[in-house]
């Protein structure tokens, strides 16, 4: 069975699952698969410190193996038992393409975490989308001093390879900034 068709099986039960992406990163990703369709694999992310910490969004295509036997996997079920952590579901989440991914987390989250790993693998951008069209988008982006700044590159909708929110870092960020203010041009 290919990584889909063990993928479609995984999110039925919310299994707790390693991620692996050669040849974008040399991370080892944990989390729950909470949704997935041909295109996208969601998982409730599981951080270092054995918490859950928001979502990430990957390609499929990107992916290289999807592992739900993996060596640390009963210290990360004990520590979520111990801490009486569990997944949750994102039903609003909608997975038809990028864009609609990206406007779906913007609908219910203060800021989404784009990553374009093969042009930039060393950075991400954390805001809100503030032009698009159907290819393309800018942003309101937030620094990390938790300042909204207008950014006028436009970047291809294309070129995401993982989107990510709900996580500690940026909803901290998110709330030390305030309301994202409306864009004025």
């Amino acid at each position: 069975m290919g990584i889909a068709g063990r993928i479609i099986a995984m999110q039925d039960d919310f299994e707790l699952v390693s991620i692996f992406r050669e040849q974008l990163d040399e991370t080892e990703w944990f989390g729950y698969v909470v949704a997935e369709n041909e295109a996208f694999l969601v998982i409730h992310s599981v951080s270092d410190r054995y918490d859950l910490d928001g979502y990430r969004v990957f390609r499929n295509s990107d992916i290289d193996d999807v592992d739900d036997d993996f060596d640390r996997k009963e210290l990360v079920l004990r520590a979520m038992e111990i801490k009486d952590l569990e997944p949750q579901p994102v039903p609003w989440l909608r997975l038809a393409s990028i864009r609609e991914l990206v406007f779906s987390v913007q609908a219910t989250q203060p800021v989404v975490v784009i990553e374009r790993e093969i042009i930039c693998p060393e950075e991400c951008e954390i805001g809100r989308v503030r032009l698009d069209s159907e290819g393309t988008y800018s942003l309101l982006w937030m620094t990390t001093n938790a300042e909204w700044e207008r950014d006028d590159r436009v970047f291809r909708y294309d070129d995401i390879t993982q989107v990510s929110f709900g996580g500690e870092y940026e909803t901290t960020l998110a709330q030390l900034a305030g309301a994202c203010p409306l864009d004025s041009s």
